[in-house]
């Protein structure tokens, strides 16, 4: 036999892999044989010695090694394979729970309905969104206390909020809720952190909750991509750009083809103004997935950066096509126009996005390049009025850099980051 289940996890002992969910889990090799030798004599004590020998076999190596390959371990696999370490003895895997937990009908529904949910949340489309917030739903209806369910609301509600599909204030409220009980019933997940520290961010601005919740996101799970790009942005808004640079490119590191990790790593750059943009790894991206809306949102503002306006207007009338017509990516638009000279366009878009209900703050980066700073101010205080969730991106916003030194924005600055 060389495939051996460990929870979500599997063990291949012929090509020496751990996969989780049919994804190669990334590991050391090391980690992966001293998980092997552990299986091996699974619910029995191996002393140090005996798997040292095993892993180790022609080599002389310290002891350390082993703890380090056996922390991996236990970060990698959590609760689904406890290994243990018994006091002056060594390591034992732990049997198979004696008691194995059955899932009841309710509860096997309410997951599928879960991973249901994430297909369609990963898409960001204004109608895989809603199908996505239908599938959380169900999954509550069926389980009520399931984190996952509530830790997909809350970020379903957050993207139909930044992207303007709902332009009612209070989704950020609800997305708070729900990322607050995600975090109260499966306090051990990653996503459930991540959940809870942007509904923190976004609705309350209480940025040292959100820090501390990706931290707790990263110990849990060190090895994902995501943990270290939620980082990655955080430490953007925060206005730290080599934290921000430093998180993305372990991001790119764990999985250099993933298109969150491209995409996410070029907007992390964008707001850290640190760079001339690559359009190399967004138009690779755009290969495997050219309806990537986020992706081409990510072109567009690179293409205005770069002042190839021709160009960063097909990007964000694909983002604004692809994305189901979102009024945030239609606003990214409205404000190229300006940019590039088409000042009549430009107004008419940005007058029809207001009068839908578009966030002050999204009116005030396009006031600002059609050159209308006052104007832009203004857009800014009733943004503040408002506690017009966009306003965390405030302190880095490159779109806003021409009024960054004005007293008044100075001030709503400072509020934001006081929370």
């Amino acid at each position: 036999m060389t495939l051996h289940r460990l929870g979500p996890f599997t063990l291949d002992t012929r090509t020496l892999l751990l996969l989780r969910e049919d994804e190669i889990v990334k590991v050391p090799m090391k980690t992966v044989e001293v998980l092997l030798a552990l299986n091996d004599r699974r619910g029995e004590i191996l002393t140090k010695d005996e798997l040292m020998k095993a892993v180790w076999p022609d080599s002389i190596v310290e002891e350390a090694n082993l703890s380090v390959h056996v922390a991996l371990l236990r970060k990698t696999l959590g609760a689904t394979a406890p290994i243990e370490t018994i006091a002056k003895r060594g390591y034992r895997l732990r049997a198979e729970a004696e008691a194995a937990i059955v899932e009841t009908s309710a509860e096997r529904n309410a997951r599928e309905s879960v991973l249901r949910g994430r297909y369609f949340w990963n898409k960001f489309t204004r109608t895989s969104l809603e199908r996505a917030s239908r599938s959380f739903e169900e999954a509550l209806a069926l389980q009520p206390d399931s984190g996952p369910a509530h830790a997909g609301l809350c970020d379903t509600r957050l993207l139909q909020g930044l992207f303007g599909f709902d332009a009612d204030r209070q989704v950020f409220s609800a997305a708070r809720s729900h990322g607050e009980q995600a975090i109260s019933s499966d306090p051990g997940s990653a996503d459930a952190q991540a959940s809870f520290a942007f509904s923190q961010l976004f609705d309350a601005f209480n940025f040292d909750a959100a820090e501390t919740a990706l931290g707790r996101a990263r110990t849990l799970e060190p090895l994902r991509v995501e943990p270290h790009l939620w980082s990655a942005f955080f430490h953007a808004l925060r206005g730290e750009p080599v934290r921000a640079l430093a998180s993305a490119r372990k991001a790119t590191a764990i999985d250099p083809i993933s298109l969150k990790a491209v995409v996410g790593a070029g907007f992390h750059l964008y707001l850290s103004q640190q760079y001339e943009p690559d359009l190399d790894p967004l138009t690779r991206a755009l290969e495997l997935e050219p309806e990537f809306a986020v992706a081409h949102w990510a072109l567009g503002l690179a293409c205005d950066k770069l002042g190839d306006f021709d160009r960063a207007e097909a990007a964000h009338r694909a983002a604004v096509r692809y994305s189901g017509g979102s009024p945030t990516m239609e606003s990214n638009l409205a404000r190229s126009l300006a940019l590039s000279g088409k000042r009549s366009e430009a107004i008419d878009l940005a007058d029809r996005l207001s009068a839908l209900g578009l966030a002050p703050y999204r009116r005030a980066a396009i006031d600002v390049a059609l050159g209308e700073n006052a104007r832009a101010v203004d857009s800014l205080e009733h943004a503040w009025s408002l506690r017009d969730p966009w306003l965390v991106v405030l302190k880095v916003d490159p779109m806003l850099d021409a009024i960054r030194g004005e007293a008044r924005v100075r001030a709503i600055q400072r509020e934001v980051l006081r929370g």
